[in-house]
């Protein structure tokens, strides 16, 4: 039997709205101050909440830092998850993975901004918790790929070496090239700008990280 979804009151949808409202605001107070120089007083005004209302949904700031990773990173796993359905190969599911986290990027640079000007606050003891809940979604990120390069050696279709290790191999690449796509590369970011990654970005690192463990060809991208 089917298990029907409880439909959310009036209340309890809105309540969920001015979550995200103020999450979204402090993703860009974040990525425009960094996390140690941002204050509630800045989300406040960013995102027109008075205080007294951010904190009936967060308990501190930190509260709100992993609770934005937990969002953006929970939708993100989604995302991969649905963008490989379908793809039968699983070199092609990894090289799907990889050109849909670059169309991820595109869309929500702000965060990427955030995420890589400070990837992770300094946490003190008493909120080693809240820590944990950001850490749970990055494992399940890594798993999601531990379990993409287990299934291609067993197809012979890359080399065979640690599924972790291939893992964070890959994802130490993506995220240093996004790193320098957004810091280094002298780029304007501006929204009418256009596109972040030329068409040669999308192919660096099929090609190069693909291209060096992959035992076939690998597919295009872009």
């Amino acid at each position: 039997m089917t298990r029907q979804k409880k439909k959310l009151s009036r209340r309890e949808r809105e309540r969920l709205r001015h979550r995200r409202e103020i999450l979204d605001s402090a993703c860009e107070v974040f990525a425009e101050k960094g996390f140690r120089r941002a204050t509630i007083q800045d989300i406040s005004q960013r995102s027109e909440f008075s205080i007294a209302s951010i904190y009936k949904h967060f308990e501190s700031k930190e509260d709100i830092y992993h609770s934005l990773i937990e969002q953006v990173l929970t939708s993100y796993l989604q995302t991969l998850k649905r963008a490989v359905q379908g793809v039968k190969s699983p070199l092609d599911r990894l090289v799907t993975s990889v050109d849909t986290t670059l169309d991820m990027f595109e869309k929500r640079v702000a965060f990427c901004q955030f995420l890589f000007g400070e990837l992770r606050p300094l946490v003190s003891q008493g909120q080693e918790e809240l820590s944990m809940k950001s850490f749970n979604v990055y494992w399940k990120i890594i798993n999601y790929y531990v379990d993409l390069f287990e299934q291609a050696i067993e197809a012979k279709e890359v080399v065979d070496v640690s599924p972790l290790y291939l893992s964070i191999s890959l994802l130490g690449n993506v995220y240093a090239f996004l790193n320098y796509w957004l810091h280094l590369a002298g780029r304007d970011h501006g929204p009418d700008s256009g596109p972040i990654l030329k068409e040669k970005d999308r192919k660096v690192i099929p090609k190069m990280f693909f291209g060096a463990i992959a035992l076939r060809k690998i597919p295009a991208t872009g």
